[in-house]
């Protein structure tokens, strides 16, 4: 059976929807690319929170599933909602790139070298807190579009940031004037990784078919990030920096930063245990959530 794996049409995406297609192909089996028009890639209005949230990535390509026009999605994980529709699941999470973001700037090589007030792009809630946090006068400019749309608009700002992952994975890190430290620019949950999902009722050979690509120790780091945001109920319209990864065998760190919306105060939370399965995981990132919410109530 040719199997079909639908993806968003953007440059980045369609590397991502190649890079798992590769990989299927080294299991013996062929695959199409259905290239599809999210409604997410359509609105351009800077606050994805009004029209619907991160599930506008996603919906189109979800829709291809149950339809039966594809088998297999693949999503940036940062785009997925952390609380799936119950027909959809998450089988396999990709080796994780660079989780860090980067400053692209046509004047300034290094984002401390900005002047003060300084016209950063971003739309970001969690680049815009960290960055306030980092540098209180900076002026956060809204920008939305693609990878390659908002490189193209980068000479209209001081700077932008962006994810180091695309970067790489379009081969454009020569455009990279400084690669942002996680001491004080956390990621988002979930960046730099890639879901495959498919349906709750795929059949058992698909299932098997990919379960050799899963990366256990993403998929562990990215469940914790992702179970810390659905606790915390988090959106696009939230700000909320997390990190999680091993420090040593099976000991996982999460490290958070957290404004919640509508207060001013920004929590940085840092927990660490033994993970070496998905419960585990889920375990540390609802801790390290009632632990946050402790601090607010």
């Amino acid at each position: 059976m040719k199997l079909t794996i639908a993806t968003r049409q953007s440059a980045l995406a369609l590397k991502q929807a190649y890079l798992l297609q590769d990989a299927i192909k080294e299991s013996g089996y062929e695959s199409d690319i259905l290239g599809l028009t999210t409604r997410g890639d359509q609105l351009l209005e800077p606050s994805l929170f009004s029209q619907g949230g991160k599930g506008l990535f996603i919906k189109e390509l979800e829709v291809a599933l149950l339809e039966g026009r594809a088998q297999l999605a693949i999503h940036s994980a940062k785009d997925v909602p952390s609380i799936l529709d119950s027909a959809f699941a998450i089988q396999v999470v990709l080796p994780r790139e660079d989780v860090r973001d980067v400053w692209i700037s046509h004047r300034y090589p290094s984002l401390q070298e900005v002047p003060l007030g300084a016209r950063i792009g971003t739309t970001s809630p969690r680049r815009k807190m960290l960055l306030t946090q980092f540098r209180p006068d900076l002026n956060i400019v809204p920008l939305r579009g693609n990878i390659n749309s908002r490189i193209n608009k980068a000479e209209q700002f001081d700077g932008i940031i962006l994810a180091n992952a695309g970067i790489r994975r379009l081969s454009l890190t020569h455009l990279v004037s400084e690669i942002l430290p996680l001491e004080w620019m956390l990621p988002a949950p979930g960046q730099g990784a890639l879901i495959v999902e498919c349906l709750q009722s795929t059949p058992s050979w698909l299932h098997e078919l990919i379960l050799h690509l899963q990366d256990m120790p993403t998929h562990l780091a990215v469940t914790a990030e992702r179970t810390l945001a659905t606790y915390l109920e988090t959106s696009c319209h939230s700000a909320l920096a997390a990190h999680a990864h091993f420090r040593h065998s099976s000991c996982l760190q999460l490290q958070v930063k957290w404004q919640p919306h509508g207060l001013t105060n920004i929590y940085t939370h840092t927990h660490e245990s033994t993970v070496e399965n998905v419960q585990q995981a889920v375990d540390l990132g609802k801790t390290v959530a009632v632990q946050l919410l402790e601090k607010i109530t």
